[in-house]
């Protein structure tokens, strides 16, 4: 096994995150704190982008996590980049 010098971080929405997206945008009042945020469906309007963005807000607004391992479970070789 090869180990790469890889990390990451998971980051999940907060109640406070999705009450701010259904008052931004209208069309997202299906969506679940259980729901897959996977589709892109943020209003466009710039007034609707929340004025707090300190390190603490953040933490209000999502959960988050780091991973200082991750494994590759693909079949495929990795790509070395030695640039």
């Amino acid at each position: 096994m090869v180990t790469l010098n890889r990390s990451a971080i998971v980051v999940k929405p907060k109640q406070p995150f999705l009450d701010w997206l259904h008052a931004a945008d209208p069309t997202s009042l299906e969506l679940t704190l259980f729901n897959r945020f996977g589709s892109r469906r943020s209003t466009s309007s710039q007034n609707a982008i929340p004025t707090r963005t300190c390190f603490d807000a953040f933490c209000c607004w999502f959960d988050f996590r780091h991973h200082p391992m991750l494994f590759n479970l693909c079949d495929e070789p990795l790509i070395h980049d030695l640039g």
